[in-house]
C-alpha cells in the first residue's frame, strides 16, 4: 500500500501548494487595494476641488488596464469603453464633445494624432484638447468635427499609420494635426537608458518577446498578471531606483547624440510623408511640438518643481534640435508650443509630460489660433 501513500502525499503537497498560492494571491490583492487605491496624481492641487477624483482615476485605469486590443499597423488601441468621464467609441477613438453635426453641409474634418497627452490622461471627455478645440472653433458657426486619434504610448509613426488607415477607408480630413514630441523623444533617445538601444515605439521590448519568446517567456507573462507579482513589483519600485537612473551614467555622449538626431529625423520625415499625402488627397498637415515641464518657461508651482528632479536629458536634447529646425524653417507648418504656459502660474502639470484640463484649454486655444492663421 506504499504507492497509495505516495499518491496521497503527492495530492496533499499539491493541495498545500495551491492553497499557499491562493493565500499569497489574496495577500497581493489586499496590497494592491491598500497601496494602489487609485492613481496618486489624484492628490495633486489640480484636483483639490474635484470631490470624485478617486472615482475618476479608477475609471481612467479601467480604460487602459487589460482594455487594450491589437490593431494592424499601429499595434494597439483601447477597446470601446463607456464611463462617466471617459468614453471610447467602437473604433477605439476617445469621444470628442462640441463637434458640429456630421451631415451638415460644408463641415470640415480635423484629425488629431498624438500620445496619451492628446488622448488626455487626467481629463474628462469634455476637457480634452480636441474637445476644447471643437468648442472654440464652433463657437459662432458650428462647422468643424474634430477627431481625437491620440492613444497612450503612440509615437508619430503610429499616428501616420493611423492616418493612412483612415485614408484607405475613404475617410479624408480637411486638416491633420500632429501633436508630438514627448513620446518620440522618450522612445527614440531616452530608450537608450531603458532598453540600452533606441526604440521605435513604446513597449517594443514586450512585442519582441512575443516573437522571440519561448515557453518560459509566456509563463513569465502570465505570472505578471497575478497579484503576487504586482505586490512584488510594488515593493521593488519603492526599494530600487528606476532603471534609467541606474543606467544613465553608462550611456556614451556620442550614442545619445546619434539617437537624438535619428529621432528628430524620423519625426520630421513622418511629418513630410503626411504632408505629401495631404497634397495628394487635399488636406493640410500641421506639426505641433507639445509642451513638457523641462522645455517650457512656466512659473512652476511647488509640486511641479518636484517633477524636475527626474529630468530626462534625452528629451531636452531632442527638443533643442527640433526647436532649431523650427527657427530655421518658419513657414514649414511646424509650430513650437513648448512655451505655451509661459505666462500661466496656475497648476498645469500632473507629471513631467501630462497636463490637466486647464493646460488642455490653453493648448487648444493656441492651436485654434494656428488653424485660423493657416486659413482654416
Amino acid at each position: 500500500m506504499s504507492w497509495i501513500r505516495k499518491i496521497a502525499d503527492a495530492w496533499l503537497i499539491f493541495g498545500i501548494t495551491i492553497a499557499l498560492f491562493l493565500f499569497l494571491e489574496f495577500i497581493g490583492f489586499l496590497a494592491a487595494i491598500i497601496h494602489r487605491p487609485y492613481d496618486s496624481r489624484a492628490s495633486l492641487p489640480i484636483y483639490k476641488n474635484f470631490d470624485q477624483r478617486a472615482q475618476f482615476w479608477r475609471e481612467h485605469e479601467k480604460t487602459w488596464y487589460k482594455n487594450q486590443q491589437y490593431v494592424p499597423y499601429h499595434l494597439w488601441n483601447r477597446k470601446p469603453f463607456t464611463g462617466k468621464w471617459h468614453n471610447v467609441d467602437a473604433n477605439g477613438v476617445r469621444v470628442t464633445h462640441y463637434n458640429a453635426e456630421e451631415n451638415k453641409n460644408g463641415v470640415k474634418k480635423i484629425f488629431m494624432f498624438g500620445g496619451s497627452t492628446l488622448w488626455a490622461t487626467g481629463s474628462a471627455d469634455w476637457e480634452t484638447i480636441s474637445s476644447y478645440l471643437a468648442k472654440f472653433l464652433n463657437k459662432d458657426n458650428p462647422q468643424y468635427i474634430v477627431h481625437n486619434y491620440g492613444e497612450t504610448g503612440y509615437v508619430s509613426s503610429q499616428g501616420l499609420n493611423r492616418l493612412i488607415a483612415e485614408i484607405k477607408k475613404g475617410n479624408i480630413p480637411n486638416l491633420v494635426i500632429f501633436y508630438e514630441g514627448i513620446n518620440d523623444a522618450f522612445t527614440g533617445a531616452h530608450a537608450l537608458y531603458v532598453l540600452k538601444t533606441p526604440s521605435y515605439h513604446t513597449n517594443m521590448d514586450q512585442f519582441e518577446k512575443m516573437f522571440k519568446g519561448n515557453r518560459v517567456t509566456y509563463f513569465l507573462e502570465i505570472l505578471k498578471t497575478t497579484y503576487i507579482y504586482q505586490a512584488i513589483d510594488l515593493v521593488k519600485g519603492k526599494l530600487l531606483s528606476k532603471p534609467e537612473e541606474r543606467w544613465a551614467k553608462k550611456i556614451k555622449e556620442a550614442e545619445m547624440q546619434e539617437a537624438v538626431q535619428r529621432t528628430v529625423k524620423y519625426l520630421i520625415s513622418n511629418f513630410k510623408i503626411a504632408s505629401s499625402l495631404g497634397k495628394e488627397y487635399g488636406f493640410r498637415v500641421i506639426l505641433c511640438l507639445q509642451p513638457n515641464i523641462y522645455s517650457g518657461k512656466k512659473v512652476l508651482q511647488e509640486y511641479e518643481k518636484e517633477f524636475l528632479k527626474t529630468r530626462l536629458r534625452a528629451v531636452d536634447l531632442t527638443y533643442t534640435e527640433i526647436k532649431r529646425i523650427i527657427k530655421e524653417n518658419t513657414s514649414s507648418g511646424i509650430y513650437d508650443l513648448s512655451d505655451v504656459f509661459e505666462t500661466i502660474a496656475e497648476p498645469i502639470y500632473i507629471d513631467w509630460a501630462h497636463i490637466g484640463p486647464l493646460g488642455n484649454y490653453h493648448v487648444a486655444q493656441k492651436i485654434k489660433e494656428i488653424i485660423k492663421s493657416e486659413g482654416y
